[in-house]
């Protein structure tokens, strides 16, 4: 069983993205062993704020986003990202809560654009654990991003691909074959 999440480059954080992220945690949850989560980052209007601006309903909702997020970090399920082109703000986030990663030739990848803020979340945390502090520092304090081929290299991307779907399908039949009894353990 294949669930599925789409979010566009554009995807603010709101009640509907947070909705939209637990329903498929409920999904692959209730579709139990033999599914998989998939997590398609997508181009969009490259418009608009990804974070709230501040504030106290602003403060909740990052912390209603943090525990979706935390969701699918501990699904009992495989989850997978499919990045196809650029992958920014929350994209980034999701994209580091998944255990594996697809990118598409043409994809950059960083915690923000240039001139985007940053804020105070557990995106840093994931990827210092990640890929190392040296890689993670260069990309909080200078904004350094990755094209598909270097994300590769430092180990945020597992696979790089110019049919990423192909790519995809390959990996859930891949995930439907195996059996992760022990996922949390392997995470």
């Amino acid at each position: 069983v294949l669930i599925k999440i789409e979010l566009a480059a554009d995807s603010v954080i709101s009640s509907r993205t947070i909705d939209d992220v637990n329903l498929a945690c409920d999904q692959a949850q209730d579709a139990g062993p033999g599914s998989v989560l998939a997590v398609r980052l997508a181009p969009g209007k490259q418009g608009g704020a990804l974070f709230p601006a501040g504030g106290h309903s602003e403060l909740h909702m990052l912390s209603q986003w943090e525990r979706a997020l935390q969701r699918i970090e501990k699904l009992p399920v495989p989850t997978l990202a499919v990045v196809e082109g650029d992958c920014f703000g929350l994209m980034m986030e999701i994209l580091l809560t998944t255990d594996f990663r697809i990118a598409s030739a043409h994809s950059r990848i960083g915690l923000a654009r240039v001139g985007q803020t940053l804020w105070p979340s557990m995106a840093i945390h994931r990827l210092v654990a990640q890929i190392g502090g040296a890689h993670a520092r260069a990309a909080a304090l200078l904004g350094t991003d990755w094209d598909a081929a270097a994300a590769l290299g430092v180990g945020l991307i597992n696979k790089v691909s110019n049919d990423v779907d192909a790519c995809a399908d390959a990996h859930v039949r891949f995930c439907a074959q195996a059996t992760f009894a022990d996922l949390g353990i392997r995470r």
